[in-house]
């Protein structure tokens, strides 16, 4: 499956290469139709391959929200009922629940509306029940590891998941039953801290022996940084102080940063004829306000620096209401910063270029910065003063 982003000046997409008949009906469905909780989709074709383009403007990815929030029992709760009823709107229109894709990277979610979106994929086959449960194996990595109840509680709702007849109603019922118990219904199925749960595991499904011993030792591993209360989770929260990205209805605890495949970085030739100086001495950076109004310079004065309009989730606070929660995001690579768009509503934009959702461009002394209507320019840092 091949996944391309393309950026317009009021427009982000995500493409999917696929195929399908041309007098395919779910997809006539979903152009005629506006269906809650799908994102918009329709099919073009190019150079003789058939894709189906999905709308994401001014959405998040769950894969890019878990990167700095850690997944706890509410987030799951939440995917649950949203996936429930959508399964139930798409039986209006006699669409298939098997044809959702239920990946990280393919589930979108918009912080205002307290909504996930999902992505229908008509040339796609699978169980939706077994895909859930993968979904939440997918994203154990990123619980707090600090907070053992929850981390009880999640692995709890997994383990649920693997029972041979579980459905996505018996565990939508199980959140009921928990807010009239207060979360006793969980404690049949919570995690074991000794290796004989895992043997039994495995004997139960042997088709599935490396699989088990795999979360086996993850819960291992979680029960020992537990038990220790410290590790160097931990030790890397004292370092430097975690932000939360706004959900309203899902308290979500700030964690390490999730561990995320090494980007690689675009190698620029800098033009500058400052740039060999400016490269071994540069000891940090800012963005220059460039217009009138009542936005302000800010030092990126972090590895990772946010910027939106989100108080509570970025470190460069912007004004403007054009802009977005998480407007932007710039890292700092060994003296070397990159930026890259949060999939805003209305875009950031380097030197008049506007950059594509997962871009990541290397920023250059000088260069102009847009986010949706407001300007910066970006400067360094040499010997405490600016070049």
């Amino acid at each position: 499956m091949e996944i391309e982003y393309r950026r317009t000046w009021n427009q982000s997409v995500m493409l999917i290469t696929g195929h399908v008949e041309e007098e395919n009906y779910e997809l006539k469905m979903l152009k005629h139709n506006t269906v809650a909780g799908l994102l918009p989709v329709e099919e073009i074709q190019e150079t003789g391959d058939f894709r189906f383009c999905y709308d994401i403007t001014g959405k998040k990815s769950l894969e890019c929200y878990l990167e700095n929030n850690a997944l706890n029992p509410v987030m799951i709760k939440k995917i649950l009922e949203n996936l429930i009823h959508l399964c139930r709107e798409m039986e209006r229109y006699l669409l298939k629940e098997e044809k959702l894709l239920l990946k990280e990277d393919m589930i979108f979610m918009d912080s205002r509306e307290e909504q996930f979106y999902f992505c229908y994929y008509p040339d796609k086959e699978g169980e939706l029940r077994e895909e859930f449960g993968k979904l939440i194996e997918e994203m154990l990595p990123q619980l707090d590891h600090e907070n053992r109840e929850e981390t009880e509680k999640v692995y709890a709702i997994y383990e649920k998941t693997r029972e041979e007849n579980y459905s996505l109603l018996n565990l939508q019922e199980l959140f009921f039953k928990e807010e009239e118990n207060g979360g006793e219904v969980w404690k049949e199925y919570e995690i074991a801290g000794d290796e004989t749960e895992a043997a039994d595991l495995t004997v139960t499904n042997p088709q599935n022996s490396q699989k088990m011993d795999r979360i086996s030792s993850i819960k291992k591993q979680m029960l020992q940084i537990l038990e220790k209360g410290i590790s160097w989770l931990y030790r890397d929260k004292l370092n430097r102080k975690k932000k939360e990205f706004s959900m309203p209805e899902i308290p979500v605890p700030a964690i390490r940063k999730k561990q995320m495949p090494q980007k690689i970085y675009p190698q620029e030739q800098d033009k500058n004829p400052l740039s060999e100086y400016t490269e071994k001495a540069i000891t940090g950076a800012r963005l220059m306000y460039l217009g009138g109004g009542e936005e302000r310079d800010f030092v990126i004065n972090k590895d990772v620096f946010l910027i939106g309009t989100d108080a509570l989730a970025v470190d460069g606070i912007l004004k403007s209401r054009a802009a977005g929660e998480i407007q932007a995001k710039i890292t700092k690579e060994e003296d070397i910063y990159y930026i890259e768009d949060m999939n805003s509503a209305n875009g950031t934009l380097v030197n008049g270029e506007i950059l594509i959702y997962k871009e990541v461009r290397r920023l250059k002394e000088g260069d102009r910065i847009t986010f949706a209507d407001i300007s910066y320019r970006f400067l360094t840092f040499c010997n405490n003063s600016i070049i």
